[in-house]
């Protein structure tokens, strides 16, 4: 519930709140191992990390969340929000070592 209330407050650019909600959300999803509220948060933790100018801090976030993801919702947004982050500092070769690996990824998942 507290993802979804830190969702929204990042919608309407309340993002300190929305940072306290997305700690909360973080901290109850690793304790009750939930994995797809808790990559949800490592999403959101990363967009929280790019805005604050911490773009190290937000990449590893993204990478992690990559970990822990399940939905295929998820899972898009997740390299989504990573490929945007490297375009976003120039990295095209990391884009690239991103892109094909995903791209294979999802072809055989809906391939299934």
């Amino acid at each position: 519930m507290w993802i979804l209330y830190a969702d929204e407050l990042l919608k309407w650019g309340e993002f300190v709140k929305a940072k306290e909600y997305i700690l909360e959300a973080y901290l109850h999803s690793r304790i009750l191992k939930d994995q797809d509220n808790y990559a949800w948060s490592l999403l959101m933790l990363s967009t929280i990390a790019f805005l604050e100018g911490e773009s190290a801090q937000a990449l590893r976030c993204d990478m992690q969340c990559h970990q822990y993801v399940k939905d295929m919702k998820l899972v898009e947004n997740a390299i989504e929000h990573t490929f945007n982050l490297l375009l976003h500092f120039n990295k095209i070769d990391d884009c690239l070592a991103l892109i094909n690996p995903s791209l294979d990824m999802l072809t055989s998942l809906f391939d299934r």
